[in-house]
């Protein structure tokens, strides 16, 4: 029998460094091709791959909607893609050797998977983000591992793969969900639905180098917010990282009321305005993070909730008050 073949598609928008990072660690592989979406028709990385294409005829450009988000992005380059195997690597990922062999022989040994490899944060402790992220990351890691938590229940994207054919049938995207935070979690609840089982393998290792300010951060928590109440909506109950809880219950009962105060914005933009400079703080910067993530996920929720029409009576949101943590 012969070996499977493998693709790697790549979605990026305007980070010409880093991509060119995770290009080179991913073309000294076996792979068929490289597919590198691109989802700013203005980014600096077409040149980038154009003058690259020259000599390395591995490498395909594909553009996709930006309004799709990353979900559209990688749908575009898995549609193009012609392997059996694809791989879906996000582009500040950079593979260490070894990675695409891995994948491609967990694909050949059985199918029907999708196949989550490791990909710890490079420089944690560059800032109080990438040290809140990574020990939340290794945190879901061990989870799964253990059993506790099942590894599409709780999809942590970036460093995936999955059978062409098994990719095409679930979808990346999902009418309704583009551009959306939590788009790993609804695909691995699709995947789940659709009879796929999840795996997860520490030594398809990547290294991740995450870096996010930490107005970007408390973006992300207000969007993560939105998609969870979108998520319970359309799941219910499925997976054990969506059942109903209340984010203000599920936290310390003394900041409690400072939560439920964040439902309103003017009191929201005052408290975040008081408590941003703590982030910066030696010893307090991580608990005022989380509580300024809850403080934003749940404005995030409430402002979702009262756009929907389809809330079960009484429900208020069901979000987790982290990434899987």
């Amino acid at each position: 029998m012969s070996a499977l073949t493998a693709s790697v598609v790549i979605p990026t928008r305007n980070r010409p460094s880093q991509l060119r990072r995770c290009l080179v660690a991913l073309l000294s592989e076996r792979i068929t091709e490289a597919v590198v979406v691109i989802t700013d028709p203005e980014d600096k990385s077409i040149a980038l791959l154009e003058a690259w294409r020259q000599v390395e005829p591995r490498i395909r450009v594909v553009t996709a909607d930006p309004a799709l988000g990353r979900s559209g992005a990688r749908q575009a380059g898995v549609e193009l893609a012609d392997s059996e195997v694809v791989i879906v690597i996000d582009d500040d990922v950079v593979a260490h050797p070894g990675l695409v062999e891995g994948h491609v022989a967990a694909h050949s040994a059985e199918s029907g998977l999708v196949v989550l490899g490791y990909m710890p944060v490079q420089w944690p402790e560059r800032a109080a983000t990438a040290t809140l992220y990574d020990r939340e990351y290794e945190s879901t890691c061990r989870r799964y591992e253990s059993g506790e938590v099942e590894v599409l229940d709780a999809l942590w994207g970036g460093n995936l793969s999955l059978r062409k054919e098994d990719a095409l049938k679930v979808g990346f995207t999902s009418p309704g969900f583009e551009n959306r935070y939590h788009e790993d979690t609804h695909f691995g609840l699709r995947c789940k639905a659709a009879g796929l089982t999840g795996r997860f393998v520490r030594t398809l290792r990547a290294d991740h180098e995450y870096s996010r300010s930490v107005k970007a951060f408390l973006r992300d928590a207000r969007s993560a917010g939105e998609a969870r109440v979108l998520l319970e909506q359309r799941h219910g109950g499925e997976g054990t990282r969506l059942r109903p809880c209340l984010i203000h219950e599920s936290s310390p009962a003394i900041v409690r009321p400072l939560i439920r105060m964040a439902g309103n914005p003017i009191l929201l933009g005052m408290m975040t305005a008081l408590l941003l400079p703590l982030t910066h703080v030696n010893g307090l910067s991580i608990p005022v993070l989380k509580l300024l993530r809850r403080m934003h996920q749940y404005r995030g929720s409430q402002a979702t909730l009262q756009t929907t029409s389809d809330t079960p009576t009484g429900a208020e949101a069901s979000i987790e008050t982290n990434r899987y943590q």
